[in-house]
């Protein structure tokens, strides 16, 4: 993969990127002006102050301040009250026949679209390098999720049994791609690799916003010099796939396990090419800056209360149900959510006996066993295919934490909390949910904090109420305990890719085959738009364009041309929407004047443009808006 060079070069290459597709759509008008004689006064590269400029001819050539783009003017183009009926000159825009002027307005979409072939072509035959179609992550509450799916799936194709059509997968993108065009509610079958075997899995098409299926990202993308990772010998594209003795698949496992062990040697298994490795790295102690972090330690406490069973998973095929209270493992006593999940990882294709209390109809707890068949990750980590149920009850309190020292215990109902933050605000929440405790420690930082329990204890074996006597309720203070620094290993990680590449002929097929399914799936996505399948959150804008085509850019010269291709083509349509302001625009307004035999009143055409502009600022500022602020919020 050939990356960009550092972060000034890449930001560079961005703005030169697209100002290319911007100035290639102008020099579309350019040619055509002058191929019908229309007089051009301006034409500029960039916008702003002109840095240079020369006059030849008619026109005056600039070279503007702001390199994003450029512009051409016309003579006699621009509308307004004032506009005289009839042009006083025949180089004049407006002297031009209507079918001339949707020439000149369509040949800046028509250069956008012919510019997009060469550069995919160029893309494949370097060979772009898209998401892998393996599965590593399933965003919780996706389609996918709700499917039997399981981690280290390999996609091969889509099938939609309405049109009874099999699309291949070569790569994430096509995964993605093909979904989205599907309209919301449609049955699809996934055809996956598992394991050497073909498994067709059922899912149901949610659009963009109900997928959430992504390949593995614990590949070492980059290691810093001098970081305890290189001291420790690891190297760009090693596979961590263990870490401190746990199964890892994604940059946040090694993470939260790193983050808890700093100056302390841990032990990592990774694999470079075809062979494992194990290796000893000491992560750095990173000293936090303000505002430091603060911890109840609320996770290792959470209960072992199943919340939701995946379809066709492990757990499903072993009876569990939502709510059953897991109390033990192979008679191992379990508390907690992390004691549980801990057994189930470390006991990939293994059969375990699970110990369950469940509610039978008249609510009354029934003690059952249950057998199953532990499943296998990608990675080699056990799953059974199961959430934790959001509860406020207590599981097992670690020792020497802040809910030990005030004598919290297996069973106890967190009900109500409060705490004052620095300003002197008062926080209180009624507690349904045990992570709504972290969100009060982050206003409150070490502030003391008031948490009212119901003191029922539960039997560690039984795992039923032993008190007699009615529960009690009381009130105790806790003080969340203060993270100073953290582990860190001084890497990046990617998600894993696959190159897709071609030959000269195949490469040709290829790109023009990519931009004219480019257009439709355009098309199709602004159809969804507009009755509501898709939210317009989805759309982006200038700021969002800018930083994808700086991510794409870091990624290698191919996905880079490949990204300015797609945003060729969609300049090119948005300009083409009938829409006045736009190129579209003007369309609409000739073809009128074409059919009704006059032109439009000079006074509506103004108005129409006065509420295009309105329309198109709108939207332009309302996701410039939504981009900035989703980054902010991204980094609170």
């Amino acid at each position: 993969m050939i990356e960009i060079f550092g972060s000034t070069q890449g930001v560079l290459l961005v703005i030169a990127g697209i100002a290319i597709v911007i100035f290639v759509h102008e020099l579309g008008h350019f040619i055509a002006a002058r191929r019908y004689a229309v007089k051009v006064e301006v034409f500029s590269i960039g916008f702003g102050p002109a840095l240079w400029k020369r006059k030849k001819g008619d026109t005056e050539y600039r070279i503007a301040l702001v390199p994003l783009g450029g512009f051409v003017k016309l003579a006699g183009e621009h509308i307004s009250e004032s506009t005289p009926a009839k042009p006083s000159r025949d180089d004049e825009f407006l002297s031009k026949p209507p079918l001339t002027r949707v020439k000149i307005f369509t040949s800046g979409a028509l250069m956008n679209f012919l510019i997009a072939f060469p550069l995919c072509v160029i893309s494949y035959l370097i060979g772009i390098n898209f998401y892998s179609p393996l599965v590593g992550e399933m965003a919780h509450g996706s389609s996918e999720w709700h499917s039997s799916l399981q981690k280290g799936d390999i996609i091969l194709s889509i099938i939609n049994p309405e049109k009874d059509i099999e699309y291949p997968v070569r790569s994430n993108n096509d995964y993605r791609r093909e979904v989205i065009r599907c309209p919301k509610g449609t049955p699809l079958k996934l055809k996956v690799n598992r394991n050497g075997k073909e498994v067709i899995i059922d899912i149901i098409a949610q659009g963009s916003q109900g997928m959430g299926v992504l390949p593995p990202n614990n590949i070492v993308k980059k290691v810093n010099h001098g970081s305890a990772a290189e001291k420790a010998g690891l190297k760009k594209n090693d596979r961590i796939i263990m870490v401190a003795g746990e199964f890892v698949s994604s940059a946040n496992d090694i993470s939260y396990i790193i983050h808890k062990r700093p100056s302390l040697p841990t032990e990592i298994k990774i694999c470079r090419g075809n062979t494992e490795q194990i290796m000893s790295v000491t992560p750095t102690a990173k000293r936090l800056k303000e505002p430091d972090d603060y911890d109840l330690e609320i996770d290792g406490i959470i209960p072992a209360i199943i919340g939701e069973v995946r379809k066709d998973s492990p757990g499903a095929s072993g009876g569990l149900q939502k709510q059953d209270r897991i109390i033990a493992i192979d008679n191992i006593p379990i508390r907690s959510w992390n004691k549980f999940t801990d057994v189930i990882k470390a006991s990939a294709g293994k059969g375990i006996k699970l110990t369950v209390l469940r509610k039978n109809l008249t609510g009354t707890e029934e003690t059952i066993f249950l057998h199953l068949l532990v499943g296998s990750e990608h990675s080699g980590k056990g799953f059974i295919g199961v959430t934790p149920s959001g509860s406020n009850e207590i599981g097992e309190v670690k020792t020497n934490s802040p809910l030990s020292d005030a004598e919290f215990s297996y069973g106890n109902k967190i009900i109500k909390a409060s705490g004052w933050t620095k300003k002197g605000k008062l926080i209180e929440r009624d507690i349904i949910n045990l992570m709504q405790l972290k969100e009060i420690v982050k206003e409150t930082k070490d502030s003391e904090i008031e948490v009212t329990i119901i003191s029922a204890r539960l039997s560690l074996i039984s795992g039923r109420d032993e008190n007699s006597a009615e529960p009690v309720t009381k009130t105790v203070k806790v003080i969340p305990k203060k993270i100073e620094q953290i582990g860190e290993l001084g890497i990046e990680f990617k998600y894993e890719t696959v190159t897709v590449k071609f030959p000269l002929l195949a490469a040709i097929q290829a790109g023009t085959t990519e931009v004219l399914d480019l257009v439709v799936l355009t098309f199709q996505i602004m159809e969804k738009l507009i009755i509501g399948e898709e939210p317009l959150s989805g759309l982006t804008g200038p700021v969002g364009i800018i930083q994808i085509t700086y991510v794409m850019a870091r990624e290698g010269l191919s996905n880079f041309l490949w990204l300015l291709a797609l945003i060729s083509v969609n300049l090119a349509i948005l300009n083409l929407l009938p829409i006045p302001i736009l190129d579209g625009g003007g369309i609409l307004f000739c073809l009128i004047e074409k059919f009704k035999g006059s032109p439009v009143n000079i006074k509506v055409q103004a108005i129409a443009q006065y509420i295009g502009l309105f329309l198109l600022l709108s939207l332009i500022t309302w996701v410039t808006v939504h981009d900035v602020f989703s980054k902010i919020l991204k980094l609170i």
